[in-house]
C-alpha cells in the first residue's frame, strides 16, 4: 500500500470510527429510512457489491479476460470498502435499536479492520522481516570476519551482542508475521457475513417499507 493510499483509507476508516460512536451525543432513529438516509445506504450497499470485482479478478478467468487484474483492483478494493463503512455509519443516523442493525455494523468493522491489517501491517511487517534477515546476514559475515581475528575481542563482543539481538527481533517478528498471516481467513468470513447480513437489511427494508407506504 502506497503512502498516499495508506493515508486516505486511514483517514476514511479513523473517520468512520469516530462518527460510529455518536449515538452517546445524537440520535435520529427516523434517518436511515427518510431519502437522504436512504440514498447514502444505497451507495454504501453498491460500493460493498463493488469490492466483489477484486475478488472476481482474483479467482475468475473470464473477468482478467475482460482487463480486470487484481493489482489494478486492490487499491479500489480498499478504497470502496473504507468509503461504504464511513457512508453506512452515516445512514444508520447514530440509531443502533435493531439486533440486525448492530450484527450488520460489526460485520462491516470486522471485514474492514481485517481487509485493513491484510493490505497494510501484514504486508509492512513481511518487509521489515526481510530487510532484518537481510541486516542480519550482513552482522553475521562480519561477526565471521572478527572470529578471525583474536585482538578484535571487544568489538566480536559488540558484533555477536548485535547478532543475539536481531535474531530475537526477528524470531518475535515471525510469530507477528504468523499470526496476522490469518486474516485471510477472517476477513473472508467477515465479508462472507456481512453480504448476508446486508442482504436481509435490504429485504427487510424493502419489505417494511413497501408495508408502510400501503
Amino acid at each position: 500500500m502506497a503512502p498516499s493510499e495508506r493515508a486516505a483509507v486511514g483517514g476514511l476508516l479513523t473517520a468512520a470510527l469516530l462518527l460510529a460512536p455518536g449515538f452517546l451525543l445524537h440520535e435520529a432513529p427516523r434517518f436511515a429510512g427518510s431519502l437522504p438516509g436512504s440514498l447514502l445506504g444505497i451507495v454504501a450497499a453498491l460500493l460493498f457489491a463493488l469490492l466483489l470485482v477484486h475478488s472476481l479478478a482474483k479467482r475468475a478467468a473470464w473477468a482478467r479476460r475482460l482487463g480486470l487484474r487484481p493489482s489494478a483492483t486492490l487499491g479500489f478494493h480498499a478504497y470502496a470498502g473504507a468509503a461504504g463503512a464511513v457512508l453506512a455509519v452515516l445512514h444508520a443516523g447514530h440509531s443502533y435499536r435493531s439486533v440486525l442493525g448492530v450484527a450488520l455494523a460489526l460485520s462491516v468493522a470486522a471485514a474492514v479492520a481485517t481487509g485493513f491489517v491484510g493490505r497494510h501491517y501484514l504486508a509492512q511487517v513481511g518487509r521489515e522481516l526481510a530487510e532484518e534477515r537481510a541486516e542480519l546476514a550482513v552482522l553475521r559475515g562480519r561477526l565471521a570476519a572478527l572470529a578471525r581475528q583474536p585482538d578484535e575481542g571487544a568489538q566480536l563482543r559488540r558484533a555477536a551482542g548485535a547478532v543475539a539481538d536481531l535474531e530475537r527481533a526477528i524470531v518475535g517478528r515471525d510469530r507477528l508475521k504468523r499470526l496476522l498471516s490469518g486474516w485471510v481467513a477472517v476477513h473472508i468470513a467477515a465479508s462472507l457475513l456481512l453480504y448476508i447480513l446486508l442482504a436481509l437489511h435490504i429485504w427487510s427494508g424493502i419489505y417494511f417499507g413497501l408495508r408502510w407506504l400501503g
